[in-house]
């Protein structure tokens, strides 16, 4: 019960209010307050209405008026691209907001009559019914861009109430005419309570940047309707500038659920990357694995083909290593693999792809390579860091490590299993000849 008591209280005030506006209808007591409520949103008096229509305005509020429209309606169409390219329902909700806005205040600032004065005249007299529409699509806007549903289902739900209660408002007021004074209160009084309610879910959301800018601009626009109403003689398009903040804050509002959504999408991103590299990275050397090497090779031998560039394989084995873990534990061999990975990074491009296929074994993928520069500037290259490489000392003897280097190079119409077949030939070879050698593979090889 306690986590409706709110909205408890709001309705029951709302209906209280409603029956007492009924009582003093129906009694003549005060008869001034429907006028003065029915003249809410009417912003000026016949006699300015008139002045307005007799001498087309001043050129400075004319300017004023146009300046104010012009930002309205680009927000309109910002929000109308956003709508077609993004196909969500809060941009739609607020385009048709914005656009029955800046209709109302055309309306009520007598601008129309400029076109037709008769139309003005019944315009003006049924804005209660623009009202309607304009408060049906900012409830669904509000729901929807603050995710009510979702976060704050209690009052969801009223607002959904209270959308209803607009429609029936606008049902009546097509079917019974002699209903209008009512309705208009009631419109009035469902503004006041929707208002109240939005304001209420945006300070919930808490954690929310777009969200507070949303509450900015409600208040925005609430300044405007109090100064508007009561302030007309200090600013005669108060409205019309809270709404050209408001929808200027309410776009921005939606940068900031774009940038949220983006920032979002980039952390996603790296964090997909980094389980990628994960998945593909060998956990003692930190070079790929032999998952990564069996797809990589398939790829790089189609597109040497296809780009007609030499490519380049060597695989390396670590002499006698079963003898070294034997002798000093695996706790040591696995530190030496760690070692035998970053000397094998130092020593290769960023172009090159460095793989730890097995227990001591490495495959090392050279693109846009022949095997003589393969062996020149890498197999030589690792042999000579190697040679400097202490491993561990062992009663003051250094212990080292040497590799058996075998390279072959793609050959035309060659496939992966081929290359790969023929380039760990070589590297038995090597291991055949004494081993800490390399071996480039030909065929004469035997």
């Amino acid at each position: 019960m306690k986590k409706h008591g709110n909205a408890l209280l709001i309705i029951g005030l709302f209906l209280i209010l409603n029956l007492y506006l009924i009582f003093i209808r129906r009694t003549g007591s005060n008869p001034d307050l429907y006028g003065g409520l029915n003249g809410l949103y009417a912003m000026m008096t016949e006699h300015t209405r008139w002045l307005l229509q007799e001498y087309s305005f001043a050129w400075t509020g004319l300017i004023v008026f146009c300046m104010l429209f012009g930002v309205l309606a680009t927000v309109i169409l910002y929000q109308l691209m956003l709508w077609i390219r993004i196909k969500e329902s809060k941009y739609f909700f607020s385009l048709l907001f914005f656009l029955f806005l800046l209709i109302h205040q055309t309306i009520a600032s007598g601008f129309i009559s400029f076109i037709n004065i008769k139309a003005d005249k019944y315009l003006y007299e049924n804005i209660d019914v623009l009202m309607n529409f304009l408060m049906l699509s900012f409830i669904s806007f509000a729901c929807s861009f603050l995710s009510t549903s979702v976060k704050t289902p209690g009052y969801h739900k009223i607002l959904r109430v209270f959308q209803f209660m607009h429609f029936i408002n606008i049902l009546l007021w097509v079917t019974s005419a002699g209903m209008n004074w009512s309705i208009s209160v009631n419109t009035y009084l469902l503004l006041i309570t929707e208002w109240t309610i939005i304001s209420r879910v945006s300070i919930l959301a808490k954690r929310d940047k777009a969200a507070k800018i949303f509450f900015i601009a409600i208040m925005v626009l609430l300044a405007g309707f109090v100064s508007e109403i009561f302030c007309k003689e200090v600013s005669v398009h108060a409205l019309l500038i809270a709404s050209a903040v408001a929808s200027i804050l309410i776009a921005y509002s939606f940068m900031e659920q774009l940038f949220f959504i983006h920032d979002k999408n980039v952390q996603f991103e790296q964090v997909e990357k980094s389980l990628t590299e994960l998945s593909l990275t060998d956990e003692l050397s930190q070079l790929y694995n032999r998952r990564f090497f069996n797809e990589k090779i398939k790829y790089e031998v189609e597109r040497a083909h296809r780009e007609n560039k030499p490519l380049s394989l060597l695989l390396l084995d670590i002499d006698h290593f079963k003898d070294y873990n034997d002798a000093y534990g695996h706790p040591e061999g696995d530190k030496a693999i760690m070692k035998i990975g970053k000397i094998i990074k130092r020593n290769i491009r960023d172009t090159d792809y460095a793989c730890r296929v097995g227990g001591e074994e490495f495959a090392i993928i050279l693109t846009g390579t022949n095997k003589y520069a393969a062996e020149k500037h890498v197999a030589e290259r690792l042999h000579s860091s190697l040679s400097r490489q202490v491993f561990m000392i062992m009663r003051n003897r250094k212990v080292l490590l040497t590799v058996s280097i075998g390279i072959g190079q793609l050959q035309k119409e060659e496939n992966a299993d081929s290359l790969i077949g023929h380039t760990d030939k070589a590297m038995y070879k090597a291991k055949e000849l004494g081993r800490n050698r390399t071996v480039l593979y030909d065929e004469n090889l035997k």
